[in-house]
């Protein structure tokens, strides 16, 4: 294994390099990227290096591997692992914020908040004690918001507790924000002074190796585990995980606040404590304490003639509470 140590007027780059030559890799020379010359690395990834870390202008570490898959790490540790144009996944380093941008569903998670919107259909929104449904099927025309707490189901018409959000972001938004935002991640002394320089050294000190078809990283303390030939990628930070297979697309995120899951076939689970959020075929299923409840999705034509029909009555800004 040879290492490259290449250095430009922007960044410096540090690559694993091999003599394999079925690597698979896939270059998409129109896709958005937050790197500075990133035709330059594109141009080093075809040379047959497997592993490129370098500096980001954002002033975060990134791990770029083949398949387009990025691991991105801040000086607070916080990481996000993520496909160009594809999914992705971001995570403090206490694991009490993260989020997973899917093309079958997006999720926001602040400590004892969840944010759970199906692409095309359900609305949940999960405070400490309650499930707030929006967007399943209902034998009535008009839709009505179902709060599952762990006594019984209440239906009503308070559509805030359903839609709003607590993180003040869009959905597609979500992921970059908490990450270069750098939620819940505190101050850490001489990090302000000179992020870049930090990054620079950081950088220096990181480990990267490659062994077959594996490639075994260490960066900030962040372990990276990937696989050039498939592009199935693992992340441990500390008690947190992410994982990515990139074939099927099936994203996993565990932290001591939350387990996320969306398998091949999209199916999403999510287990927050004593409350269960999961889907299976056109089903919704959602448990609160001892109290398990199974909605009907609509489908993705009936949700959007709801969504209009109901848009004038969104109107407050009382997440957690129903009438």
């Amino acid at each position: 294994m040879n290492i490259l140590n290449e250095k430009t007027d922007v960044d410096e780059r540090f690559g694993c390099e091999t003599r394999r030559t079925n690597t698979h890799l896939r270059n998409k020379g129109s896709a958005a990227t937050t790197f500075t010359s990133y035709d330059k690395m594109r141009g080093v990834r075809n040379a047959g290096v497997q592993a490129i870390l370098c500096v980001t202008p954002a002033d975060t570490i990134a791990l770029v591997l083949s398949h387009d898959v990025i691991v991105e790490i801040t000086l607070h540790k916080h990481v996000r692992l993520s496909q160009i144009d594809g999914v992705n996944a971001a995570i403090c380093r206490a694991g009490s914020v993260a989020t997973v941008h899917h093309s079958s569903v997006h999720i926001i998670q602040q400590k004892t908040l969840v944010q759970f919107d199906l692409v095309e259909g359900a609305r949940v929104r999960a405070t400490g004690d309650t499930v707030h449904v929006l967007g399943v099927e209902s034998s009535t025309l008009q839709q009505k918001v179902h709060s599952v707490t762990e006594n019984e189901v209440l239906s009503h018409d308070n559509f805030s507790v359903a839609t709003d959000g607590f993180y003040g972001r869009s959905v597609t938004e979500t992921a970059t924000s908490l990450f270069l935002d750098e939620a819940a991640g505190g101050d850490v002394l001489g990090i302000q002074e000179d992020k870049r320089a930090r990054c620079l050294m950081l950088a220096r000190r990181a480990l990267i190796d490659m062994k077959d078809t594996l490639v075994s990283a260490i960066v900030q303390g962040v372990k990276v585990k990937h696989n050039v030939c498939t592009g199935d990628t693992r992340v441990y930070c500390g008690r947190n995980f992410i994982s990515l297979c990139v074939a099927t697309q099936a994203l996993t995120l565990h932290s001591p606040w939350i387990e996320i899951n969306v398998d091949r076939t999209a199916r999403t689970r999510l287990v927050r404590g004593n409350q269960i959020i999961e889907t299976s075929d056109r089903h919704l299923h959602v448990t609160q304490n001892s109290m398990r409840v199974d909605f009907p999705l609509q489908s993705s034509s009936a949700y959007k003639a709801s969504t209009v029909g109901r848009a004038s009555q969104i109107d407050g800004s009382n997440f957690g509470t129903a009438e």
